[in-house]
């Protein structure tokens, strides 16, 4: 079985509707770890002791002990639950491969075989081994992708998650804390606890997100961008100086300003072109990252092709003299900075 809807998964789950394996992977660890906690949950009520309960570290695999213990009958009859965690199939040897697939093949009754993987195997381009565990685990019980949650699920999270801590937030404030913190769900957990105990309960408002959330790299540098548009070079200098004092990356505040200005550029063709924004969306693959359509939308509006497509070609040249050996990356940055404002003002 192949869960493509998480929500029925859940409903199966609460039901006491378990399957003998399951594989739960994808880029939204939150959901991978909150799913396979529930498993265990109902697997094994109370406490868990070693007897019935194994967690098994999948990282360097020790295939020969997970056929031991999913063998092993549970002491005192009932079930038990075997728990791989973060299972790297590709740093197997063939023989261990092999043995991790007979094991697959065959999961005891008495035994619920739960694997989850780290965030970047049973991607997009998945290994043969990763495809061949993945039909081994659709056939003994269950699989279920946990990717990224469109803007409209996060606020409802984020929402769920504000009342727990005795607070109310509106929808408009949790998308705007979701475009100054990202779309991963454990980095949301964790800013809408600090923004609920800095709001002392009762209703969030703009000014306890400004005080306490911390804006994810992505948000700051587009931030910059803004400043850059809107010609006010103290206040992008003052933005850069902020991200290289927090240590930021150089190559990774210039791969951000690239995607935001790719972002641009592809709003600015698309909306010349009279297409939707859902088609933007489809075409190059915005899914669950919506708000970065919309953004570019607006942005893109008072800006001319030829500045779009001079700052483009400005931040590739940089990124090719960035990774050159000995490359100075705050004055790169900074010389960047300087010239997309004299593009500005020439290709206004």
């Amino acid at each position: 079985m192949n869960y493509k809807d998480h929500t029925q998964l859940k409903k199966d789950i609460a039901a006491g509707k378990l399957e003998n394996a399951y594989l739960l992977y994808g880029s939204e660890e939150y959901l991978v770890r909150g799913y396979a906690g529930l498993i265990a949950d109902k697997a094994i009520p109370g406490e868990k002791d070693a007897f019935r309960y194994s967690r098994l570290s999948g990282e360097k695999l020790d295939v020969d002990l997970l056929y031991d213990t999913v063998e092993a009958l549970p002491l005192m009859g009932g079930s038990k639950l075997v728990w791989v965690d973060g299972l790297e199939a590709d740093k197997l040897s063939p023989e261990q491969f092999a043995l991790l697939e007979q094991i697959l093949s065959d999961v005891p009754p008495s035994c619920v075989l739960l694997i989850t993987a780290a965030a970047s195997a049973f991607g997009a381009k998945k290994s043969a081994r990763e495809k061949k565990i993945l039909a081994h685990m659709e056939k003994a019980g269950a699989t279920a992708e946990m990717g990224k949650q469109t803007p409209g699920d996060l606020a409802k999270f984020l929402v769920k998650q504000a009342k727990q801590y005795g607070c109310t937030i509106s929808t408009a404030l949790c998308r705007e804390l979701i475009n100054l913190c990202g779309g991963d769900m454990l980095v949301l957990q964790g800013e809408i606890a600090k923004v609920c105990a800095y709001a002392g309960g009762g209703e969030v408002l703009p000014e306890h997100l400004s005080a306490v959330a911390v804006p994810k790299m992505e948000a700051r540098v587009f931030d910059l961008t803004k400043e850059i548009l809107a010609e006010n070079y103290k206040g992008a200098m003052e933005i850069l100086a902020n991200l290289f004092y927090l240590r930021e990356s150089p190559v990774a505040i210039l791969a951000v300003m690239a995607m935001t200005y790719a972002d641009l550029y592809r709003a600015k063709i698309a909306g010349q072109s009279g297409l939707p924004a859902v088609q933007m969306i489809g075409d190059f693959g915005y899914k669950g990252r919506e708000f970065r359509v919309n953004n570019a939308l607006r942005l893109s509006q008072k800006l001319s092709v030829e500045y779009l497509r001079h700052s483009v070609q400005t931040l590739l040249a940089l990124d090719l003299r960035l990774k050159s050996a000995g490359a100075d990356g705050r004055a790169l940055l900074e010389e960047a900075v300087t010239t997309l404002f004299v593009l500005r003002k020439k290709y206004w």
